[in-house]
């Protein structure tokens, strides 16, 4: 990946190791919580999106929101933060690939691991499906809403989900 003056310096309490996912809208690097000593996913937004106290309110909202879900198909959120003026989220960091990646480097999969893989977004999307936590979502992200949300924790970058 690109060089990322990021890389080796603190924010918010985690030390920043490396870069493993870009977005539109957001950075994620492997991190470590300094204190604990835990790895963890940490998901920085652009810095122009912490310029408005709207989007502040409600990025830290919907945070608490998404980490109120726990479901094993589901991602924790750890964190949820502001530091430095850089919005971020910690959230548990899981070694592999996503969707897209996996299609991309194998091709089609079969019958059964496609099966296997629907089986456990239905799983996380069922867990919470009649909630007010999902209608939350619903109710935040209006029509933009997409049930992939509630899995990945893409809350401003879904526009970069499986497609394409």
């Amino acid at each position: 990946m690109v060089d990322d003056t990021r890389v080796g310096t603190e924010l918010g309490g985690y030390r920043i190791e490396r870069v493993i996912g870009r977005g539109g809208m957001s950075v994620v690097y492997l991190a470590e919580h300094v204190r604990l000593g835990r790895r963890v996913a940490l998901k920085l937004l652009a810095t122009e999106l912490a310029d408005s106290e709207r989007f502040r309110d409600r990025f830290l909202r919907e945070s608490r929101l998404a980490a109120s879900i726990d479901h094993p198909n589901i991602v924790p959120i750890y964190d949820a933060d502001e530091a430095g003026g850089t919005l971020f989220i910690a959230m548990r960091y899981v070694e592999g690939t996503d969707l897209k990646e996996l299609i991309r480097a194998e091709g089609r999969l079969e019958a059964g691991r496609t099966g296997a893989i629907v089986s456990q977004v239905a799983s996380a999307l069922d867990r919470d499906s009649g909630s007010d936590r999902l209608a939350g979502f619903r109710d935040a992200l209006g029509e933009r809403f997409d049930p992939r949300l509630v899995v990945d924790h893409s809350l401003y970058s879904y526009s970069s989900g499986l497609e394409g």
